[in-house]
Parts: structure tokens; C-alpha cells; sequence
């Protein structure tokens, strides 16, 4: 910068000695009314600051710019702008990103308001009504306290009985895009979903289950067995059909996330799977295996981003909807696992929409993600945040009660592993 700003002055004084022919002598003193304007004819005036010929001396003078010089000054100017869009860009960026964050922070406001009410937060699925099924997301849970009281009193009262909230049968109030959800460096989360028969809008924002991958599970809590024994796997915030109320998190508020941000799927072909890292996914039957005593394997998930184009996923696609049914409590659809780090693959165990994987966190903000913690304050996830060992496979069964082996990011999804790390 400073060279070019040196080749700009030498510049600027040769454009100034094109003035015509004049100088301007010293005779002493040196203040301004003491020169002498002497022209070619040799003749002299006095003056404060210019000669009362001056305006006829420029007139009748040649004056203009070379053809070169206008050149030049166009190059000059080029190279002005291109030095001022990065960083014009660069600030529009870190205004979106500071939107975001602040959408999340009104979502873990919203989360405290639930819990002030009901004495829990929200399930991950439940039940919206007595018309409906168990279906419902979290995230409609939290209408009510989002402003959208009026959407959430109609889409329960006009839902037909078995009605499926992430389809057409959600009334037409529903397709109304709730801001708070959406972030403005993801275009597609302002967006509706145009799959046919289930237009509604999208939600960027994204549920935390913790460091399992096995949580898609619908346990009915009058299957006292099943619900006790399930109960060990929900290390998360948020589990279909369980409410957590803060005496859950005994590892600490602030050292708990219970939201962040996934890039939305782009709907808009739906004969084509989406072959993008953020807001595409594919399935692989290899990330886990095994009954009971199953092992989940981080690496394969991994090994789905592509070598030749890193933002574009490998091998076998399905059809995501990360974000796209903001009514449907789908794990592959709302909620994201604290086990890859941001801006990795998102991975289903079967080619089925319904099934378990591993769902990360992602956005276009530039090395990261935000997120908010069980406190309601608001965090910048790093893409680079540690994650354990990911090429090791792990048995969730041995940690379903212990310190999570996914690193800071585990520890930060699990609510009473007893790990104390903050991002």
C-alpha cells in the first residue's frame, strides 16, 4: 500500500505540471501574498493568490489529458475498488453473522421462557394436540414464545386427526416464514420448501441430542422398561418424548449447548440429491454396526467428503431435509450430534429419512458455527474445535454414563458426563 501510494503522488505531480506553463518564485519572507506569478512573456503580477490573467491564461493555454494519462486514472480507480470489496464484503459478512448469533440468543430466550411455564424445556418430538401424533418438533413447542401464538393456536386447532405436521396437511398459517429461525448468510432457510406436499418454510436452527448418534428412537413413557433403559442414551438436551428441565444439566449451563445452525437443503430439484457438504447428506449402513452392543464408526462419515472438491459430498446420496419440515421433530431434520466437528458430512445409517447418523453443524460463516448454551448465552463453534480420536470406533454403550470420547465438542453436547469443558 505504501508504494502505491508513492507511484500515486509521483503520479498526481505530473498531472500538475501539465498546468500551463506558470511558476511560482520566492521573494522572501515566504508567505503566499509575497510571490511573483511570472509568465512566459515575463511579465509579473502581484497577488494574493492568483493573477487577475489567470482565467484567460488557462483559456487560451493547451490543457487536457493524454489518452495514457486517462488510462491511468481509470486503472487507479479499478484498483481502489477492487481493494475496498473484500473489505465491504467482508463487513456485510460479519453483520449476518452477528444477526445469526443474535437469532439464536432470542431461541434460547425462547427456551427459557418454555421452561419458566412448563419447568422443562421443549421435547424433541411430542405430541401437539389431541388431533395430532408425536410427530411435532420442538420447535413449533417454542411458537408460542417466539410471537407466533396466533400460527400455533391455528395450525392446532385446524390439524386434522393423524395429520402429518411435516406435510400438506399443515394448514396454510404455517407456511409463514418465522425469521428468528432462518440466517441471513443461508438464502435457502428464507426460503419455503417446494416439495410437493410439503410446502413450508425452513429453519436453520438446530437441536442438540448430544454425542449419540442413536436417538430417532420413540419411546412411549408408559413402557416404564423401555423408557428406563432408553433414558441412558438421551445425553443430549432434547430426546423424543422426554422433557429435561435445567436439574438435568449437572455438568453446567455454560458448559452445555442445547442449539446451533445446520445450511439448509435446497429443495428446489427433487429428483436430485443435494451432492453438497452443508445441507446435503448420504447413508452408509458401515457407521454403524451391531445390536445392543453396537459400534459407530466417525471415520466412514468422514471419508463422505469428496477428495478432488472437498465441498461437494462422495459415493452414495440421499435426499436430505436438513431444515427443510420446520413442524417435524426428525432427528435429520432438526437436530445435529455433538460428535464430527462443524462443516463435516452429515451420514444416515439406512436410505431411510427416519433413521439415525450422524447430523453436524454447519454454516457459510467463514471458520465456524454459532451456537447457544443452556444459559442462553451465545457461542462461536470453531470448525477446528476438538473432537477426540475420530478415527477410532466407539461403543456408546461404554460411555452412555461417562466422559464423552468426542473431545471438547462431546463434551460440550453431553449434559452429565462429567466433563466441565467450554468452547
Amino acid at each position: 500500500m505504501e508504494n502505491f501510494m508513492r507511484c500515486f503522488v509521483v503520479f498526481l505531480g505530473t498531472f500538475l505540471a501539465k498546468i500551463p506553463m506558470l511558476k511560482w518564485v520566492n521573494q522572501g519572507g515566504g508567505a503566499l501574498c509575497g510571490r511573483k506569478l511570472i509568465t512566459d512573456s515575463g511579465e509579473s503580477s502581484r497577488s494574493k493568490l492568483f493573477p487577475v490573467n489567470f482565467l484567460q491564461l488557462l483559456h487560451s493555454s493547451p490543457f487536457g489529458f493524454t489518452l495514457v494519462e486517462l488510462l491511468v486514472v481509470i486503472a487507479i480507480i479499478g484498483v481502489l475498488i477492487a481493494l475496498l470489496l473484500p473489505a465491504i464484503q467482508a463487513a456485510r459478512e460479519a453483520a449476518r453473522r452477528m444477526q445469526c448469533s443474535n437469532h439464536l440468543k432470542q431461541f434460547g430466550i425462547a427456551l427459557h421462557n418454555y421452561h419458566d411455564v412448563h419447568s422443562a424445556f421443549p421435547a424433541l418430538r411430542c405430541w401437539g394436540g389431541t388431533k395430532s401424533n408425536d410427530s411435532w418438533s420442538g420447535i413449533f413447542s417454542l411458537f408460542p414464545f417466539m410471537e407466533q401464538q396466533s400460527v400455533y393456536d391455528t395450525i392446532i386447532g385446524e390439524m386434522p386427526i393423524g395429520g402429518d405436521p411435516g406435510g400438506s396437511s399443515v394448514p396454510t398459517v404455517g407456511k409463514t416464514r418465522v425469521t428468528t429461525l432462518c440466517c441471513p448468510s443461508d438464502s435457502e432457510s428464507m426460503k419455503i420448501n417446494d416439495q410437493a406436499g410439503y410446502e413450508c418454510y425452513k429453519t436453520s436452527i438446530m437441536m442438540s441430542v448430544g454425542d449419540v448418534t442413536n436417538s430417532n428412537a420413540t419411546i412411549s413413557p408408559s413402557d416404564t422398561i423401555a423408557y428406563t433403559k432408553d433414558s441412558l442414551r438421551m445425553r443430549g438436551m432434547f430426546f423424543p418424548i422426554f422433557w429435561k428441565g435445567l436439574e438435568s444439566v449437572t455438568d453446567g449451563t455454560s458448559n452445555t449447548i442445547v442449539a446451533s445452525e445446520s445450511v439448509c437443503t435446497d429443495t428446489t430439484d427433487s429428483t436430485n440429491p443435494n451432492p453438497k457438504v452443508k445441507g446435503g447428506t448420504v447413508y452408509d449402513d458401515t457407521i454403524w454396526s451391531g445390536g445392543t452392543t453396537a459400534t459407530i464408526n466417525p471415520s466412514v462419515c468422514m471419508g463422505k467428503r469428496s477428495s478432488s472438491d472437498p465441498t461437494l459430498l462422495t459415493t452414495t446420496l440421499y435426499r436430505s431435509f436438513r431444515g427443510a419440515r420446520i413442524f417435524h421433530g426428525c432427528t435429520s431434520m432438526i437436530t445435529f450430534v455433538t460428535a464430527l466437528p462443524p462443516n463435516s458430512p452429515n451420514c444416515l445409517y439406512a436410505n431411510d429419512l427416519y433413521t439415525f447418523g450422524f447430523f453436524s453443524t454447519s454454516s457459510f460463516h467463514s471458520g465456524g458455527v454459532n451456537g447457544v448454551l443452556a444459559d442462553g448465552s451465545g457461542r462461536f463453534i470453531s470448525e477446528t474445535i476438538n473432537c477426540g480420536n475420530l478415527s477410532n470406533n466407539y461403543k456408546p454403550i461404554d460411555y452412555y454414563q461417562n466422559a464423552s470420547p468426542f473431545g471438547v465438542w462431546g463434551a460440550l453436547g453431553s449434559l452429565n458426563g462429567g466433563e466441565s469443558s467450554t468452547p
